[in-house]
């Protein structure tokens, strides 16, 4: 290009001609031919300028003049600046090229990566996460390329769209990269959970630990820039590995294998034969047989096993993380207190390292506070998976949950028969009662005590969550007299009913009167069904698990459940209580009228004021203490908060209308009988009749026709009541009649005879030989 006008002294800063065998990427990169050729064109720049157009993209040139005053003009001046801006444009070409290529190698180098990770390769993890090191930094290298060197730095500022579609793209790769790393840390962590009790061996543990430190470092590298990159950040940032994260893995597979076996024990038994009583069906100590008492034998023995086989598993893998990876565990034991070996042992690939790095008994103390931390997560994880399973077995085969008793009876039964925490077995008193039981249990079936918290409050929440689903679909089964709180004075035999058969009986209900259980007060169908949802919450509401602390936002609350389902009890109650009192006393249906108000509504009343008790002892006002929560535990306390306001608000509707109900019927009687005075009395003369021999013996017709229309309904009506209401009822009811026809007297102004004030008391005799007549059995 040069040889026409620069003249042949520069021919030696040409590449000398390829020859047939020399490879195109050999050719290129002749260190001693190009990078001479632009050192060379750098010093022209005194006497040469180029220039790149921005509109066209192609360079122009000039050759700058000797300063003088005169004008000067050489012919060779356009054709030398013609052909350097000619050269200046293959230069800057050939280094975007050589950038693109680059790129493209890395870019290859990124995916062939990607189509190796999911083949499930046996490369062990350290070497993966060594490599995703290397791919990670592609755009990093890249940039610092651009920065470096003054051909490219022009494209960070001119070409920023392309630029940034190559930092995207290998942003995509290396996001894709640690997300297939990181599932693939997962599944190491969970197959070192799964290994028998040979155990995995050291050098295979301390590898997956050092590619975990590896790849926290790496994603701590990655994070801010893809963080920045448009699509990456939405798409969903992969996360690192802390020690919470490897102890809770770790937990999260050995708790499923424990619940495994837990569940095939309580499931079968040792006899092979279910422990769950079909639905409706009662269960006797005939029916548990020697099943039920092989696994109150079998559990605990079980629990102890459990505990001895993760230990002698788990604990050596604790020590190799101990040994080998630092940076996941040295600063949170630092934070929590607990003791910390100094950092004296060799590093990894040190001689001597293998021998003596995880076996260094100086950190047998970090590991034994690696474990402390580990176990509750275990039993935690446990707990959740056995409850898991029991819900499903419950709901699938439509059992009753006796694998619940069986469980906390084997937790709370010492070596003789004497709770292991010092007080009762509360919970035999669920609505699901296993009778017949063995009460006692050998001594060395002792439960480990780490364990048991975990345990039992599983089987708090089984319970609880028992009785959501009794509430809501109910079962049939009956439960033992004395069984649930308040059911003393109930059938050994009560069935259980669901909010939905009881809303259903409500819009069908005419309210005629079942006798009560054992001979007591009648009900109508409706509010058994509605008593009946009550002592299942009661109980729910007295053994209540608390929440546990690192539950997420969003995570169902049984608190909360349980709440909103006493709040519809209480609400329904409520609801068909007035409406059938008005629509009955609307109708003058007096037989129905008293049954609600004077029967159901005493009974209902009385179960609602003690839910309300409990409610309020089981959710006591937060106080101030609100202001210390995380937001979503925040804002779960209002709404338990706001739930009990509306239960006690409820709960004072109910108490208000029982208070004004009596005094609304005696005003509605006192008015219907002097509508009927008014039509059915007689006026004028029949009163005032001469003394005749014969004396009235016999009331009036009017008076046994309006009598019999009032107060023989409410006579009819009170013979249900219980004792304690049928004299208020008849009180009221007696005293509204009286008045309203001594009110109708005066009104009309009726003057009597002797004769008429003598039949006058033999009408009024009537309504006193009505109350004590032996026809009402009052």
């Amino acid at each position: 290009m040069l040889r026409s006008c620069v003249g042949p002294g520069l021919r030696r800063l040409l590449p000398p001609p390829a020859g047939p065998a020399a490879p195109d990427g050999d050719a290129e990169e002749r260190p001693e031919a190009l990078p001479g050729l632009e050192r060379s064109l750098a010093g022209l720049r005194r006497a040469f300028r180029a220039w790149e157009d921005p509109r066209t993209e192609t360079f122009r040139g000039h050759v700058r003049h000797e300063p003088a005053d005169a004008f000067s003009f050489h012919p060779l001046h356009p054709r030398v600046a013609e052909r350097g801006a000619t050269l200046q444009a293959l230069l800057q070409h050939r280094h975007l090229l050589r950038l693109a290529r680059e790129y493209c190698r890395r870019l290859h180098a990124a995916s062939a990566f990607l189509r190796r990770l999911p083949a499930g390769t046996a490369r062990p993890l350290r070497g993966l996460c060594e490599e995703l090191r290397a791919h990670a930094g592609h755009w990093s290298a890249l940039q610092r390329r651009m920065r470096g060197e003054a051909w490219l730095r022009p494209l960070l500022l001119r070409r920023h769209e392309a630029v940034a579609h190559m930092r995207r793209a290998l942003g995509l790769l290396a996001l894709q990269a640690a997300r297939l790393l990181e599932a693939r840390a997962e599944e190491e962590l969970r197959g070192l959970a799964r290994a028998g009790p040979p155990g995995v061996p050291p050098a295979l543990l301390a590898d997956v630990f050092q590619g975990l430190e590896i790849y926290n470092r790496v994603l701590g590298d990655l994070d801010p820039e893809l963080g920045s990159v448009p699509g990456c950040a939405a798409k969903g940032l992969p996360r690192a590995f802390p020690l919470h994260r490897v102890l809770v893995l770790l937990a999260a597979e050995r708790g499923r294998l424990a619940a495994k076996r837990l569940g095939q024990l309580l499931q079968h038994g040792a006899g092979g034969a279910a422990l769950w009583p079909p639905a409706g069906c009662p269960v006797t100590a005939q029916d548990v047989g020697p099943s039920g008492r092989g696994v109150l034998r079998n559990l605990p023995e079980e629990l102890r096993v459990l505990c001895m086989e993760d230990r002698e598993l788990v604990g050596p893998i604790l020590e190799v993380l101990v040994a080998s990876a630092d940076s996941l565990w040295r600063h949170v034991l630092s934070e929590a207190g607990s003791p910390v070996p100094p950092c004296t042992a060799p590093r990894p690939g040190s001689p001597g390292w293998k021998s003596v790095r995880w076996l260094d008994a100086s950190h047998a103390a970090a590991a034994e506070a690696l474990y402390a931390r580990y176990l509750p997560l275990f039993w935690d994880a446990t707990s959740a998976a056995l409850g898991l399973r029991l819900e499903l077995l419950d709901l699938r085969a439509g059992w009753t949950p006796g694998s619940t008793q069986e469980l906390h009876q084997a937790l709370t039964q010492g070596p003789c028969g004497v709770a292991a925490s010092g007080r009762p077995p509360a919970l035999h008193r669920g609505p699901r009662v296993l009778q017949g039981i063995p009460q006692r249990c050998p001594p060395a079936a002792c439960v480990p005590p780490e364990c048991q918290e975990e345990l039992e409050r599983l089987c708090l929440r089984l319970l609880c969550q028992g009785v959501l689903r009794t509430w809501e679909r109910g079962t049939g089964c009956g439960v033992a007299g004395g069984a649930l709180p308040g059911a003393q004075h109930r059938s050994p035999r009560v069935p259980l009913a669901d909010f939905t058969r009881a809303l259903g009986s409500g819009l069908c209900d005419r309210c005629s009167a079942v006798p009560g259980p054992s001979g007591g007060a009648a009900q109508s169908r409706t509010a058994r069904l509605l008593q009946q949802l009550y002592p299942a919450l009661a109980f729910a509401l007295q053994h209540l698990p608390p929440t546990p602390e690192g539950s997420p936002p969003g995570s169902p609350c049984l608190r909360l459940q349980l709440l909103g389902r006493c709040l519809a009890t209480v609400q329904a109650s409520c609801s068909w209580l007035m409406g059938k009192a008005f629509q009955f006393l609307a109708s003058w249906s007096l037989h129905q009228f008293l049954l609600v108000t004077q029967g159901d509504l005493q009974l209902l009343k009385a179960e609602t004021d003690a839910l309300v008790l409990l409610v309020s002892a089981a959710f006591p006002e937060p106080g101030d203490s609100l202001q210390h929560l995380a937001p979503h535990q925040r804002l779960r306390s209002h709404q338990e908060l706001w739930l009990c306001q509306q239960i006690r608000s409820m709960a004072a509707s109910i108490q208000q209308f029982a208070g004004d109900v009596l005094r609304m019927f005696s005003t509605d009687c006192k008015r219907m009988s002097a509508e009927i005075f008014d039509q059915t009395m007689p006026l004028g003369k029949h009163w005032r009749v001469s003394l005749r021999a014969e004396l009235p013996s016999s009331p009036s017709e009017y008076a046994a026709a309006a009598a019999q229309t009032v107060l023989g309904q409410v006579l009819q009506g009170a013979q249900l009541l219980p004792r304690d209401s049928q004299v208020p009822t008849l009180a009221r009811v007696t005293t509204a009649f009286v008045e309203a026809w001594m009110d109708h007297i005066l009104a009309r102004k009726i003057k009597f005879s002797l004769q008429g004030a003598l039949q006058l008391q033999q009408d009024f005799a009537l309504v006193r030989d009505l109350v004590q007549s032996e026809h009402y059995g009052l």
